[in-house]
This record gives structure tokens, sequence and C-alpha cells, in this order.
């Protein structure tokens, strides 16, 4: 894991269309895309298990929502929509 770790979290080799397609430009989609092209370079190296988490908040700003839906949700779905796709 100490030797092949560093060079899975090497994105800059990964494209330019990888990385428009993750959204790694894009301020709102820049996080979330990280974590679903490290988590997609890891599989491709055979981790078994990937779990990939949206939001650093705990109760609020993420999917597990309990505070104001109708306000912390359209954020989240713009944050996650297009990395999710790629």
């Amino acid at each position: 894991m100490q030797l092949s770790a560093p060079e899975a979290f090497d994105v800059a080799k990964e494209s330019e269309a990888t990385h428009a397609a993750y959204g790694l430009a894009n301020k709102t989609t820049e996080d979330f895309g990280r974590r679903c092209l490290l988590a997609r370079r890891l599989v491709e190296r055979g981790t078994r298990f990937v779990q990939v988490w949206s939001g650093p908040q705990g109760a609020t700003g993420n999917w597990d929502n309990h505070g104001s839906i109708p306000k912390e949700l359209p954020p989240i779905a713009a944050s996650v929509d297009q990395p999710i796709a790629a």
C-alpha cells in the first residue's frame, strides 16, 4: 500500500477530458469529483471496498440531512451530480 498509494492518488496524470468529466476545474464539483476519481483509481488497482463520502459536516452539509432540506440539499445535489455521472 505504501508503495502503490502515491501513484494511485496522483490524478495529475489523468487526461484533461477526465478532469473535465469529474468537474475538477469547477469549485462546486471539485471536492466530490476528486473523491470519485480517486475511488475509481483505487478500484482499478484492486481495492475491494471503497466508500465515497459527500460533505464534511456530519449531520449537515451532506445527504444525511436533518436540518433544512429545501435549503441544504440543492447545493449538495449540484456538487455531486456531475462527478457521479463521470
